[in-house]
This record gives structure tokens, C-alpha cells and sequence, in this order.
């Protein structure tokens, strides 16, 4: 599930862990709801190698989403 931030300014961020979502299913969530997206950080720390290449890849595929300031 994607946790929901409100911040003071009314702006919302958007987190997810790369355990959890793949690139895909975020890349259609956010076109089906016409969301910005907020790169926070990453919630969880990769556990292996797989882990890493899996986040860096996740990380390379959202590059097209708008970041709004």
C-alpha cells in the first residue's frame, strides 16, 4: 500500500518501498490518478544485491514523473 503524507502547505507526498511495488504498478498508479510524486528517500535499506539492482531500477523508471516544488 502507498502511505499518504499531508504536509502544512496541503502538498501530499507519496511513499512506497521497493519491497512492495514494483516500477510498473507505480507507473500505473500514478498515471491513473494523476499524482505527483516526491522522492523522500527510500524506506528500507536493500538487503542484498538483488534488493539493490531491484531499487535502482524502480528508481531509473520513475524518472519521467513531474516533481512538483
Amino acid at each position: 500500500t502507498f502511505s499518504q503524507t499531508t504536509f502544512l502547505n496541503n502538498q501530499t507526498a507519496w511513499l512506497a518501498t521497493p519491497n512492495t511495488h514494483t516500477a510498473a504498478s507505480m507507473r500505473q498508479y500514478f498515471l491513473q490518478h494523476d499524482k505527483y510524486i516526491y522522492i523522500i528517500g527510500v524506506l528500507e535499506k536493500p538487503a542484498n544485491a538483488d534488493d539493490q539492482q531491484r531499487l535502482n531500477q524502480m528508481l531509473n523508471s520513475i524518472q519521467f514523473l513531474s516533481v512538483s516544488s
